[in-house]
């Protein structure tokens, strides 16, 4: 219980960060296309930061300024990425997303990575996408053979302290929640806890004892296991 809940603190930490950053990111696009009076002047601008952000910081390996109605990347750090749609480049931006309320997610297209999305006032999308390999050592575990994984709410796992393979694979074998500790971290959040597992609900197919808790501005579960 103490690894999940430590692990917990330690990926919300690392998840408002990024947010924070993506989120001061965007208010430079906004701050840009404000002053600038010359669309091309402010698209050259914004690329410029995008670049500098991206060259300068490991948890930085991509920013895209994406067209709200379009989909398409009107700016990138990634000059390959621009006028392409973002469903062409393997991003799926949340439906519904609210300006300031960001949202992060996995993504597998190109690599593996966590992609912070948010929207600016203006209806477009801002994407800042972090490498998994920037998390590997933020993640490390503290107990002896133990594993640590943070499971989305479609079940799929978007980190795996032992296996960057099973990144993206379903937690459990069959589609959606179907581990109880995931399922109990959902519903409990800001309360960590354990269960024992049987085989048929365990992600290593033995019995094992989970401790579970829910990640804090995300929907994401920490499960932390050993047979």
């Amino acid at each position: 219980v103490a690894e999940a809940d430590l692990q917990e603190d330690t990926v919300s930490s690392v998840v408002l960060d990024l947010e924070t950053r993506t989120a001061t990111v965007t208010t430079s696009v906004e701050s840009i296309r404000d002053q600038a009076s010359i669309p091309q002047v402010a698209r050259q601008e914004i690329r410029e930061t995008f670049r500098r952000q991206a060259s300068e910081r490991n948890a930085t390996s991509a920013l895209h300024l994406v067209d709200g109605e379009t989909k398409d990347v009107v700016v990138s750090s990634d000059p390959d990425a621009e006028g392409k749609s973002v469903s062409t480049l393997g991003y799926a931006p949340p439906v519904g997303l609210t300006a300031g309320e960001p949202e992060i997610r996995l993504s597998t297209s190109y690599g593996k990575s966590w992609v912070v999305y948010t929207k600016t006032e203006s209806g477009d999308l801002v994407l800042h996408e972090t490498p998994l390999s920037y998390f590997t050592t933020e993640l490390e575990g503290v107990l002896d053979e133990s594993r640590t994984r943070i499971v989305n709410s479609q079940g799929v796992v978007v980190y795996d302290s032992v296996s960057t393979a099973r990144v993206g694979t379903q937690h459990i074998a069959q589609p959606g929640v179907d581990s109880r500790a995931v399922a109990a971290g959902f519903d409990t959040p800001g309360t960590a806890a354990a269960v024992t597992l049987n085989a048929s609900n365990s992600p290593s197919g033995d019995r094992v004892v989970s401790a579970y808790n829910r990640v804090e501005g995300a929907q994401w579960t920490v499960v932390s296991y050993a047979s």
